[in-house]
Formats: C-alpha cells, structure tokens, sequence
C-alpha cells in the first residue's frame, strides 16, 4: 500500500450559462457606462481646449499673443489643423446634446484675431 495517494484536485463546477435576461441586463448596463464614459470624455476633452484656447488666445497669460504665436513657430499651422479638428469633433459631439456648451465653443472661436499662416507654417495676427 502506497504511503502517499495522489491528491485528485475536485472537478470545477460546471458553468452556469447566463439567462436570457441577465444577458439583456448586463447589455442595458454596458451600454448606459458606454454613453456616460463618452459624454464624460467630451466633457473633459472640451475643458482642456478651453485652457488650451485661453492659454494661447487670451492676452491675460502673459500680454502677448502675437508672441505666443511667434514661438511656434512652424508648428503653429498643425496647431490650427488639429484645433480645427478637435472643434470640429466636440461640436458635432455636442450639437442636439449640451447646446450650452456649443455656444461656449463658438463663443470663444469668435474671439479669435484675424491670422495669416505663411507658406513655412508659421502664423502671423493680421
């Protein structure tokens, strides 16, 4: 007789298949996270351009726009290109959902001065 027996570990229990309705359930939930994650994320994406905007826009910061643009540089015009993108982006996020915040985008969009951008990329105020 041997001393030791072989230890069988116990079989896992067998799946227990999800019903129908809890399927529904988590689906209903998944979503609703789905939507609020999203309208979180536009929220939020909508809050770090108006600081991006007001850093660059408004004079307060440090008096000088035509300086801030200046130190761009050549990145100015892809800083354009990809705000344009990104406004374009949130308002069609937002449009129907949080007009509030849609007039707040356009609102500070007015502000902005008349701009040049040069072949090499740079922009000028006009």
């Amino acid at each position: 007789m041997p001393l030791l027996t072989p230890n069988t570990p116990p079989a896992p229990p067998a799946p227990q298949v999800p019903s129908a309705e809890q399927l529904e359930r988590q689906a209903v939930q998944q979503v609703r996270q789905i939507k609020n994650k999203t309208l979180r994320l536009v929220d939020q994406l909508s809050s770090q351009w108006a600081e991006a905007f007001d850093a660059l826009w408004v004079s307060q910061h440090d008096g000088d726009v035509a300086a801030r643009l200046a130190a761009l540089g050549t990145d100015a015009e892809e800083l354009m290109t990809r705000n344009t993108a990104l406004v374009t982006f949130m308002l069609t996020q937002l449009t129907g959902e949080d007009q509030d915040k849609v007039d707040f985008i356009n609102a500070k969009l007015a502000t902005i001065p008349a701009f040049t951008v040069a072949n090499d990329g740079s922009v000028t105020l006009d």
